[in-house]
């Protein structure tokens, strides 16, 4: 049986429909930028990585049926094993990894770039507040990542992550957004809504996608997390 990086990279936006892609910034190596990235520019190209696919447990869609959820991990990332010990990604000639264009987030900050043909994936660390944006048809779209806090309320400032892109784009904000109003929806008691974004590349031209889903704090940490839309497109 094919493993979820084929499955994923046969299936596209069929896959996404179904099956649930996070990018937990405080479990993979490195962070939020594990390639070490400098905030870059709309006119650089983002340099091409390899990353996994690894199942981390089922989630409710919101129609009330289920599906399986994703981490995305670093190809050759550490897990740990049941006892606690330290294992590692097993790597053989007949691994199907999944090369991509990433873009890194931080706080107070906006990472940009630009894509090109040496890959048919993009990811980004999962949007919670954040704003997604990009420039451009065809092969080599500009892309960025913005994320400003209030510092009183320490809630998403979207005038300062507008006000950032813009400079950033030249002196317009770019065509194509995703902000935090698209994917959030109002709060009840502990959830949390969140959004994966997802770029794949047919041809000479690249599709944008976002996959809409809650987190919900339950006793004991533990968190569930509920598809409310798997495949989106950014227009």
């Amino acid at each position: 049986m094919d493993g979820a990086n084929q499955r994923f990279m046969e299936g596209k936006e069929r896959w996404l429909a179904n099956h649930l892609i996070v990018y937990n910034a405080s479990r993979a190596t490195g962070g939020a930028n594990p390639f070490n990235q400098n905030l870059g520019t709309v006119d650089t190209e983002l340099p091409v990585q390899e990353f996994d696919l690894r199942k981390i447990g089922s989630m409710q869609t919101e129609a009330g049926g289920t599906a399986k959820e994703y981490e995305l991990r670093l190809l050759r990332e550490t897990d740990n094993k049941p006892d606690g010990s330290a294992g590692t990604r097993k790597v053989t000639g007949s691994t199907h990894a999944i090369r991509a264009y990433f873009l890194p987030w931080g706080g107070g900050r906006t990472y940009c770039g630009k894509l090109g043909i040496n890959a048919e994936y993009f990811f980004t660390p999962t949007l919670n507040g954040c704003t997604f944006g990009w420039r451009g048809h065809g092969p080599s779209p500009s892309v960025a990542h913005s994320n400003f806090a209030n510092p009183v309320t320490q809630q998403a400032d979207q005038n300062a992550m507008d006000a950032d892109m813009t400079t950033k784009f030249g002196g317009s904000l770019p065509a194509h957004m995703l902000v935090k109003t698209d994917y959030k929806r109002a709060p009840i008691g502990l959830e949390d809504y969140r959004s994966t974004v997802v770029g794949i590349r047919a041809g000479n031209t690249w599709h944008f996608y976002y996959q809409n889903y809650k987190a919900e704090s339950l006793g004991g940490g533990k968190v569930t997390k509920t598809g409310i839309g798997l495949c989106i497109p950014i227009v």
